[in-house]
């Protein structure tokens, strides 16, 4: 009889602690958050690019939809879309912190109809994630070019 209180004990105090384990990694899980920490438009040999960093706050890799445009404000207010895109749910950008620098084109997986960003022109972009509690999160950025001093 005391080997089977002891085995019935030890079975209850198994299942006790795979019980909190599963309820701490529920109630706990790991964070899953993304933010911008570099966005800035820059020229390269007279071509516009944009240098982005997205930094994952668990320190891992974090999957995200990725979209971007590039507008134009015309002397009257009036917005144009010169060039727009998106990676989709089947071509999602890996975002881990590195520093990507990528010509307009590339940066909206369009065909932009200028090479640079005027002076009323703006780039734009979203990323869309799930995080630790299966939530969508999109964050973005607007991102205009610097005005030279006159």
């Amino acid at each position: 009889m005391a080997i089977t209180t002891q085995l019935a004990g030890g079975v209850v105090g198994l299942a006790i602690a795979a019980t909190y384990f599963v309820a701490d990694s529920t109630l706990n899980p790991e964070e899953i958050h993304l933010e911008i920490a570099r966005a800035e438009y820059v020229e390269i040999d007279g071509v516009g690019h944009i240098t982005q960093q997205l930094v994952s706050g668990s320190g891992k890799p974090i999957p995200a939809v990725w979209a971007a445009a590039i507008t134009r404000v015309n002397d009257f207010g009036v917005s144009s879309v010169l060039c727009s895109g998106t990676g989709g749910e089947e071509r999602p950008g890996i975002y881990n912190g590195a520093v990507d620098t990528y010509n307009l084109d590339d940066w909206t997986g369009d065909t932009c109809a200028d090479t640079r960003l005027g002076p009323n022109d703006f780039a734009e972009a979203t990323w869309t994630y799930v995080n630790e509690y299966g939530l969508r999160v999109t964050i973005g950025v607007v991102i205009k070019p610097e005005q030279e001093d006159e």
